[in-house]
């Protein structure tokens, strides 16, 4: 159970976050609208960067939530351990909760920045090239970076998740 200045911490954190992953999917859509103020004309014949973004936008989408869950796991034994350090700014008391929101935020930031090249990919074949389906990724990776916004709420859960595992994983190591 969080405490009330833990809960306000997290507050703090999570605007933060949603500053970071509300400017990824912006530039997104910013690209986006340049990209079709500047293609003109009837698609190209060669489809050179549109197939390679396919098999690019597929490893990102499966990759992102992997690399996310593995920077996660890897912090858990980190915090287990007693290898990181609190935030300066963590509630007094509250280490776990600062490391944990840390954590949270580097794992959005990877995963959103996976998603957001992928979708910068195929905005450029668009540009490039013209195919429409290379604007249809695109519209679907943003789509994907945005379930991806963080709430104060989901923010908090994960946290709450995680400082149970922690703390089932700290007594079974000692």
């Amino acid at each position: 159970m969080l405490t009330d200045q833990q809960r306000d911490y997290l507050g703090q954190c999570t605007r933060r976050m949603q500053i970071i992953a509300g400017t990824l999917a912006s530039s997104v859509v910013v690209f986006g609208v340049v990209v079709l103020v500047m293609r003109q004309g009837e698609p190209a014949e060669s489809a050179v960067v549109s197939y390679v973004a396919i098999p690019y936008t597929i490893a990102c989408l499966v990759g992102s939530p992997i690399v996310a869950a593995r920077v996660a796991r890897m912090a858990q034994q980190s915090l287990v351990q007693g290898t990181l350090k609190p935030p300066p700014n963590a509630p007094t008391g509250s280490s776990d909760v600062g490391l944990l929101a840390g954590v949270y935020q580097t794992r959005l930031i990877i995963a959103a920045a996976i998603i957001e090249g992928a979708a910068f990919l195929n905005l450029v074949a668009y540009l490039l090239e013209g195919h429409v389906w290379t604007l249809a990724a695109t519209v679907v990776l943003l789509f994907i970076l945005l379930m991806q916004f963080p709430t104060t709420g989901r923010v908090e859960n994960w946290v709450s998740d995680e400082l149970e595992s922690v703390q089932q994983l700290r007594g079974f190591s000692n």
